[in-house]
């Protein structure tokens, strides 16, 4: 098992090689029969060149700035600002199992921002937009524990 402080710093090298599109060095991150799983529609995609191939022909693959990343034992979680080139944001979270060092399986989750309804308000507090150091990097803001 690796310590927290390298499974962290592992996924922040991946979102890194993501960022500057680094196919060859991003399907390095994978151990053979790594899943990536999308719940949302449903898909799994089995092993690193199929995920790095569906990564390389996604139209208008998007960017992502890094919120926090951190984990527990060999479970690392991201939370992210995943912005489009059409100007679309969504947040995203990715929980990633490592495993000898490499990426096992990844299970991303992704949902647009919204306005609160008001029905909600006498229960709730409202919080500020989360606002970004560098929009542009995917590693603004990480962490090793969520603290």
């Amino acid at each position: 098992m690796s310590s927290v402080e390298e499974n962290v710093d592992l996924v922040r090298r991946f979102f890194q090689a993501f960022q500057d599109r680094d196919w060859n060095a991003i399907k390095q991150f994978y151990l053979n029969g790594a899943v990536e799983e999308f719940p949302q529609s449903r898909e799994r995609i089995v092993g690193g060149d199929n995920i790095v191939e569906v990564m390389r022909n996604y139209p208008d693959l998007p960017k992502v700035s890094g919120l926090r990343v951190y984990g527990s034992g060999d479970l690392v979680i991201s939370e992210m600002l995943v912005r489009y080139g059409d100007g679309g944001e969504y947040f995203g979270v990715i929980i990633l199992d490592i495993r000898d060092g490499r990426i096992a399986k990844q299970t991303e989750f992704f949902g647009p921002p919204f306005d609160a309804p008001e029905w909600r308000n006498r229960w709730v507090e409202r919080t500020e937009a989360l606002r970004l150091e560098d929009p542009e990097s995917g590693l603004a803001g990480d962490e090793t524990s969520p603290g």
